[in-house]
């Protein structure tokens, strides 16, 4: 990081200042105005240019860092600003197929974890372990 964590927190203080409007009673009735309406044009440009709100193209760059090389661009001027959306249909079809397949693994593996505990289960009828010669009786109704 570029700023100590006091400085941080100091701009992160700032940042909360600037975004809180102000209710100021007029002959027009109540106006809400911003801190920075007393600011020359070049101050408010400065500010803009330091302050860290990511724009689009930033957020672009990111998008296609995070891609890597999956990421193929089409070189069409109409596409110039988009983000290639039949690609990352494409990218998402394919995380959702291996999404599927890891589902299913789940489900199989839950089946016989589920199948080994009533195979070793003693108190489970199904179960090869169940002493069925023990069983005394058996029914759907029990009376005290």
């Amino acid at each position: 990081n570029l700023y100590t964590r006091k400085e941080r927190e100091k701009r992160k203080r700032e940042r909360k200042k600037r975004r809180k409007n102000e209710r100021v009673e007029t002959k027009e009735g109540v106006q809400q105005y911003f801190k920075n309406d007393s600011k020359s044009l070049e101050a408010l440009v400065a500010e803009e240019k330091t302050n860290t709100r990511r724009g689009y193209n930033q957020n672009f760059a990111d998008y296609v860092t995070s891609m890597g090389a999956k990421y193929k661009h089409n070189a069409d001027l109409d596409d110039q600003y988009d983000m290639d959306a039949d690609q990352l249909q494409q990218w998402e079809g394919k995380k959702g197929r291996k999404a599927e397949e890891r589902d299913k693994a789940n489900a199989i593996r839950e089946t016989k974890a589920i199948q080994t505990a009533m195979d070793n289960c003693w108190f489970c009828m199904e179960s090869p372990k169940f002493l069925k010669h023990m069983l005394i009786s058996l029914g759907d109704k029990d009376y005290l």
